[in-house]
């Protein structure tokens, strides 16, 4: 049994937490925001994540909540501070921003014993860590990316295909850290230096957002020839060397890490001299399917003279209440440009978020997908929500056409029911 200090409580520290906790550790969260600490203390989660409620609750006698490091009882017993604060890109370049992060390493350098292992799950640029060992070199400094997608976070760190772990120290101690992570096979855990494994992070993210842009960018050709889209990436991802995850055609990638993670790796790519043309072009395509999108609503609009529309789905994907970089956030910004038009919307997670972003004054929100569509004249379907393949499409009287671009709608119903259906 370790005991574990917890820095940040967001979509990387409260799953892994949680995780530590149910193999039997005892851990501790810092969190300085007083109404989210409350809350936590209280068993409510300030995010919405499938399965963190659960785990939770079935490990909450390992689980305790704190405001600040002062606050820790007994620094001398702590074994394992791990950092999973947010890096997000900096406002006046590309690079991400490490203030968090050096934050919270000057915090733990102030009370931690020699002993302590000091665990790096922010994403950071090559060379963070080499850093924060030159702040605290009587620590042992470990670069451990997390490899958690939005929606599936609690499953990924329990059964992970990898977990990388990076240290350049010739006494460090392996066992302790097969230990943090006893409830995953040994074998599935990957040892290397830290600028590696700080690497690894950028390096799947990048590679998973190129194939998104390159299937949305198969997606565009077809549209313009008029070819089944979704047929010619099938059997393209039959390929047991390329596979069918990550290539399904989208309104472009959005969400807290493959924005930030491809500036930050564009960005480092620059500094070090380099001309990588794959890597730097990668948001630009993401742009460009962001503003096709936008320019076929903008277009049925007019078509359609429409002065109704719903749209379904806010969170830049399903099963999470995270808008950050979501599509929809540019289409509702659009949208309300246009005095004329009244937009509806629903998501079964993310109106709260979008109410705080956005308002109320231009957007009505419903509580229910067939509340959202009943008076529309386009539908717009802009997150993959299970749901909304159940919609039933009959009773629309008013509807023209439904623009899915997550190809989730029950195609052959909508058709059945006299209403245009448009998809990637």
């Amino acid at each position: 049994m370790l005991n574990i200090v917890v820095i940040g409580c967001g979509y990387v520290g409260l799953p892994s937490g949680f995780a530590f906790a149910s193999f039997g550790h005892n851990v501790t969260f810092i969190e300085k925001d007083t109404k989210k600490l409350d809350d936590l203390k209280n068993g409510k989660m300030p995010i919405y994540e499938p399965k963190l409620d659960d785990l939770f609750s079935k490990n909450k006698k390992n689980i305790a909540f704190i405001e600040k490091f002062s606050d820790i009882t007994d620094p001398k017993v702590i074994d394992i501070y791990v950092i999973a604060v947010g890096t997000p890109t900096l406002n006046d370049c590309q690079n991400a921003d490490l203030s968090y992060v050096f934050k919270a390493v000057d915090e733990i350098a102030s009370i931690a014993h020699n002993n302590a292992i000091v665990i790096t799950k922010s994403t950071v640029p090559v060379g963070t860590n080499a850093k924060i060992k030159e702040k605290i070199p009587h620590l042992t400094v470990v670069s451990s990316p997390e490899f958690l997608r939005e929606g599936s976070a609690v499953d990924d760190f329990l059964y992970p295909d990898r977990v990388v772990i990076g240290c350049d120290s010739l006494e460090f101690d392996k066992s302790k850290l097969i230990n943090l992570y006893g409830g995953i096979l040994s074998e599935k855990i990957v040892f290397m230096d830290t600028k590696g494994a700080e690497l690894v992070k950028y390096a799947s993210n990048t590679f998973l957002a190129a194939k998104i842009a390159f299937a949305n960018e198969i997606s565009r050709f077809c549209d313009k020839e008029g070819i089944f889209s979704q047929g010619v990436l099938k059997a393209v991802g039959m390929d047991k060397r390329i596979g069918d995850k990550f290539l399904n055609p989208g309104p472009g990638f959005g969400g807290s890490c493959f924005p930030k993670d491809i500036d930050a790796m564009e960005y480092q790519v620059e500094q070090s001299g380099l001309d990588l043309k794959i890597i730097k072009n990668i948001k630009k395509s993401n742009d460009d399917q962001k503003k096709f999108v936008l320019d076929k609503i903008e277009d049925e609009l007019k078509n359609k003279n429409a002065k109704n529309i719903a749209l379904l789905g806010l969170a830049f994907k399903a099963n999470t209440s995270d808008i950050r970089c979501s599509i929809a956030i540019d289409v509702v910004k659009k949208l309300t440009d246009n005095k004329n038009i009244t937009i509806t919307a629903y998501d079964p997670e993310a109106m709260d978020e979008m109410r705080h972003l956005i308002g109320s004054d231009r957007v009505k929100y419903s509580d229910n997908a067939k509340d959202c569509i009943k008076d529309a004249r386009i539908v717009v379907v802009l997150t993959e929500w299970a749901e909304f393949h159940e919609i039933k499409w009959s009773s629309l009287p008013d509807c023209k056409i439904v623009l899915d671009f997550r190809n989730i709608c029950n195609k052959n119903e909508i058709i059945n029911n006299k209403i245009e259906y448009y998809h990637l």
